[in-house]
């Protein structure tokens, strides 16, 4: 079973992306900040398949945990939330790894199918966390 690890400061966001990967039968966990998150990242007892990270959030900003989990642990995927299109960061990651960027306000499709997308794809090297 795959694992996701949710991260937003909106306790609302985080309830319905949690609802609708659990309705998929995906094991879920949800932070609400990027402190919280790796704090449940180097805890966990199992391996986290994929992170969903909202960009804008108090504190350390979801590409800020985004570039450390790349850097601690290489072959982490990661999803962006943001509701700010015209984000330099949401262009840049739109541009060079679009199925890594969701923009908000999103449907319960297009979350799961970006989700799946991205679950889906090769792990590297078998590197676990």
């Amino acid at each position: 079973m795959k694992t996701i690890l949710i991260v937003d400061d909106d306790p609302g966001i985080r309830r319905f992306v949690a609802r609708v990967l659990r309705g998929v039968g995906l094991t879920v966990l949800t932070a609400s900040s990027a402190r919280e998150a790796v704090s449940i990242i180097e805890s966990a007892s199992h391996q986290i398949h994929l992170v969903v990270t909202d960009m804008v959030m108090p504190g350390t900003s979801g590409l800020d945990l985004g570039c450390e989990l790349q850097q601690r642990y290489p072959c982490m995927k990661v999803l962006y939330m943001s509701g700010y299109r015209d984000s330099i960061a949401m262009v840049a990651i739109s541009k060079r790894s679009p199925e890594h960027a969701l923009l908000k306000p999103f449907s319960r499709d297009a979350l799961l199918a970006s989700v799946l997308r991205l679950l889906a794809k090769q792990a590297c090297g078998g590197h676990h966390i």
